[in-house]
């Protein structure tokens, strides 16, 4: 039995560092593609963010919300909600917006100098998109 573990070989030094430099390399290639998009699935995501919202104090009083798409693929806009009430948006809903741009949302809102509203914007795939502001005034 002494002889039989004597006479087991290792695996070479050499061996294991051409192993180790494989791996580090395969790994380096692997984060180089999906930093830069190109494994399917991984970046392919809409990724929509209320930008900004402007209360325009002509009349009628009105709000413009400008939702971007920061994502790689198209998102679609399918309902508004200012403080829980429904809203039509001009251009109407549902509205599809392209990857890396913008669309501004016009809605018909009186609203009032100091008072907080809150926005909600659903996506076609069930993203709900949140943001509050204070009115000016």
């Amino acid at each position: 039995m002494k002889n039989l573990l004597r006479n087991r070989k290792a695996i070479s030094t050499l061996l294991v560092e051409i192993i180790l430099i494989a791996v580090a390399i395969g790994a380096a290639v692997m984060v180089a593609a999906w930093q830069l998009g190109l494994l399917p699935g991984f970046q392919k995501v809409a990724q929509a963010t209320i930008w900004d919202v402007a209360f325009n104090s002509g009349t009628p009083h009105n709000v413009t919300i400008t939702v971007k798409n920061l994502g790689a693929t198209k998102v679609t806009i399918t309902s508004l909600k200012i403080n829980d009430v429904s809203y039509t948006p001009t251009p109407a809903l549902p509205l599809t917006i392209d990857a890396n741009s913008d669309e501004d949302l016009d809605a018909s809102l009186v609203w009032v100098a100091g008072d907080t509203y809150s926005f909600v914007i659903r996506t076609s795939d069930g993203l709900s998109i949140v943001a509050e502001k204070v009115a000016p005034g």
